[in-house]
């Protein structure tokens, strides 16, 4: 187990059509959820967004702010026991040809919001985000 909480990065990515791309991760008991992962030394959140993305999913985003931050603490859904800090951030889809990576991800959709909410396997750490703040962030910005 890490001696420290380990921060990481999810990447709520928006198409044109202010769709969310949601992805099935094996990692987190094929629930709905982000592509995203640990921030490396020397690394920005930027930096981090960027490449977990490509990493994931294959398609380039374009960073807009971190927008939330959550605690997960040893989540018995994930494959092992950790203490993680998720820093939420918005991004922007600027391509759209996606390939996964058959390891973090190994599905993938776009979802209007009202149905990403209604989906029963979405990751807690992606319902509350979107529901809570993304929401309203993006009705504020109309």
């Amino acid at each position: 187990m890490a001696e420290y909480p380990e921060p990481v990065v999810g990447a709520f990515i928006l198409n044109d059509k202010n769709e969310i791309l949601l992805i099935n991760s094996p990692k987190w008991d094929n629930q709905y959820t982000v592509p995203g992962g640990h921030i490396e030394i020397g690394e920005t959140i930027a930096e981090t967004v960027i490449r977990e993305t490509k990493e994931e999913v294959g398609i380039d985003v374009e960073f807009i702010k971190v927008f939330n931050h959550q605690e997960n603490i040893f989540d018995p859904k994930f494959h092992t026991k950790k203490h993680f800090i998720f820093l939420d951030c918005l991004c922007k889809a600027k391509t759209f040809d996606i390939k996964l990576d058959g390891i973090e991800a190994v599905n993938s959709k776009w979802f209007k919001f009202d149905d990403a909410l209604n989906l029963p396997n979405l990751a807690e750490t992606a319902r509350v985000p979107i529901k809570n703040k993304l929401l309203e962030i993006i009705k504020h910005d109309k």
